[in-house]
């Protein structure tokens, strides 16, 4: 019994993935579109076939980003436990954080609840669906979900819900799905390796190798800006995701070769030394997924306060606990200090009293302070990638380069600096590091954005 208990506990985790939308992308790599972005234009063909896909989002909350795909690939597990049974899913957002492998912070619940608005307030636009083994021709309008819930009561609750559109619910139904392995997927580092993963683990289905245009793959599939002309800079955005898979020992072997009519293909070897097929069905969860109240960290800060344990327990079952730290942050900051720091606890939740102005001082500071860290990583990683790509490139031609730039930087300065500096030493090392920044544009190095998506925990605040 023990045995057949630790077997079922190391099984991956098993989820499932539409084709359609394992094929064309419906999110934006970063977690925040561009001023004005409300639309996204795909188009890819396969084999006589050349389809149309245009995802549109809501005035209010725009279109889905990269952590929205994510969320949307756990909606299909929890689908997948029940069965495939219903388009309602019941669910309790702990759960479904947790099978996300994400904190279960009050700002994920939030991050929850703007994925569920996006996801129910985009609308696809195609000329071909796939279903049932062939393409189907029309003009197929719909959404990714109907409706959604979010209890805000207990967490511990399924009063949590959403609804399948009756297109996509279909498409399930109908057997248009794939096994995922969520483990693998999961733990996949940047928005654009994830969607790669998606995308090859449903070509490699029955063969071990397969190839893309460089150009349609970065651009129709991958959902790659198409700022980034140039095969250099798109090869240089799949890096970090080649270099990843190979590392992982997920793929062999990820070669460019150029096509007879100059496009350049991307061949991948799926590794030999891959897992076998994954199981169709996971082990049931445990009765009770929560974890026990003593491992929750906020406990221990209640109960210091003199808050009896009970009363902690269910203000940890019915407050976020980005509010709970708020006010606990406040028992410091608000003049004057309150004597009975637990009462004054208790009674702001209770009574539902905004948070002090102090307490969103000290957030925003600390916030700037972290972006500011955030920035000044990122400004590190711009010039090491720079500077890696200038090693590639003939010495004369950079010195050239800064050359002109040089005039171009003087140019945004008062005429003085020119006369004062042109000759200065002491300007070089900054002319060089502007030139470089302009640079990281040229050849594409992935935007602040994309790069804080990527990097959540490069820096702590």
């Amino acid at each position: 019994m023990k045995n057949n208990q630790q077997k079922a506990t190391n099984l991956p985790l098993i989820g499932k993935d539409e084709l359609n939308l394992t094929e064309c992308p419906f999110t934006l790599l970063t977690d925040k579109a561009a001023e004005g972005q409300k639309t996204l234009k795909f188009t890819d063909r396969q084999n006589d076939i050349i389809r149309h896909w245009i995802i549109t989002g809501s005035d209010e909350y725009g279109l889905p980003c990269a952590v929205d795909e994510e969320i949307y690939t756990g909606m299909l597990v929890l689908s997948k436990r029940a069965g495939f049974n219903d388009r309602t899913i019941y669910f309790n957002p702990y759960e479904l954080l947790k099978l996300m492998q994400w904190p279960t912070s009050g700002h994920q619940y939030k991050r929850l609840e703007l994925a569920l608005s996006r996801l129910s307030g985009v609308t696809i636009y195609a000329d071909y669906f796939w279903n049932k083994g062939e393409f189907r021709r029309g003009k197929f309008i719909f959404h990714i979900i109907d409706e959604a819930f979010i209890d805000k009561g207990k967490k511990n609750s399924q009063g949590s819900y959403f609804v399948w559109s009756r297109v996509i619910f279909e498409s399930f139904l109908s057997g248009n799905l794939k096994n995922l392995n969520l483990d693998i997927y999961f733990d996949l580092k940047t928005p654009i390796s994830k969607r790669f993963f998606r995308l090859w683990d449903k070509r490699l289905y029955k063969t071990d190798q397969t190839s893309f245009n460089l150009q349609e793959l970065a651009h129709e599939k991958l959902g790659i800006s198409r700022n980034f002309i140039y095969p250099s800079s798109l090869k240089q955005k799949l890096e970090p995701t080649l270099k990843e898979h190979k590392a992982k020992g997920l793929l062999a072997s990820a070669i460019y070769t150029k096509g007879k009519n100059g496009d350049w293909l991307l061949n991948i070897r799926r590794c030999k030394a891959d897992p076998e097929p994954l199981p169709e069905e996971n082990p049931p969860l445990p009765e009770k997924s929560l974890p026990e109240p003593q491992e929750d960290p906020f406990l221990e800060k209640l109960l210091l306060l003199k808050i009896p344990t009970n009363k902690a327990k269910i203000l940890l079952q019915t407050y976020f606990r980005e509010l709970i730290e708020g006010w606990i942050m406040a028992l410091d900051l608000v003049k004057p200090k309150p004597r009975n720091r637990a009462g004054y606890l208790l009674k702001a939740l209770e009574e539902k009293w905004e948070l002090p102005e102090e307490v969103r001082k000290k957030r925003a500071e600390e916030e700037r302070e972290r972006e500011k860290k955030l920035q000044a990583a990122y400004d590190e990683y711009v010039l090491a990638q720079v500077d890696e790509y200038l090693k590639t490139m003939d010495p004369r031609q950079v010195e050239e380069e800064i050359a002109e730039h040089k005039e171009v930087y003087f140019s945004k300065l008062p005429p003085h600096f020119k006369e004062d500096l042109w000759e200065s030493e002491g300007m070089k090392p900054r002319i060089r590091a502007d030139y470089m920044r302009d640079k990281a544009k040229v050849i594409g190095v992935i935007s602040f954005e994309e790069w804080k998506t990527s990097n959540k925990n490069t820096v702590e605040s």
